[in-house]
């Protein structure tokens, strides 16, 4: 989902930005931008700082892996093998609910990633540690941490 902070009531809009995960130069949505160091948004009020849910420009990320159809997680699987790749990062486009199979869901592969940025996957909504997963399913099983 797009970037945004929730409003505690005590915390002014930019400690709650100071505070989040996409601390990057943002443009909040708020009638009068330069009262970000003053604005106290009412509890639970959420603040949108992007119309466009891109993990790279500060986008929330929720972990779904295991609300995801088995057909879309061998999809990405056959991606990755497809370009060599043991591990990957895989940019899939889902048309409809992505609990369902591929074939009703209207998913399809768009990008793979042979050298994945784990930064998108720190932060993430959820509780998993999303990078650790991915970084212990691609090691080595011979390999002994330092």
């Amino acid at each position: 989902e797009p970037a945004h902070v929730v409003g505690d009531g005590k915390h002014t809009l930019a400690q709650l930005i100071a505070a989040s995960a996409w601390q990057g130069s943002i443009k909040c949505h708020i009638a009068n931008p330069n009262s970000i160091s003053t604005f106290i948004p009412a509890p639970g009020q959420r603040i949108a700082a992007a119309h466009v849910p891109d993990l790279m420009q500060g986008g929330v990320g929720t972990d779904v892996t295991t609300q995801v159809h088995h057909s879309l997680k061998k999809m990405a699987v056959r991606a990755a093998s497809a370009m060599g790749n043991t591990c990957a990062g895989i940019d899939v486009m889902v048309t409809g609910n992505w609990r369902l199979p591929v074939e009703e869901c209207g998913a399809m592969v768009i990008e793979v990633n042979a050298r994945p940025s784990l930064k998108i996957h720190y932060n993430v909504i959820g509780g998993r540690d999303v990078a650790d997963a991915l970084l212990s399913a691609c090691r080595p099983a011979h390999f002994t941490p330092m």
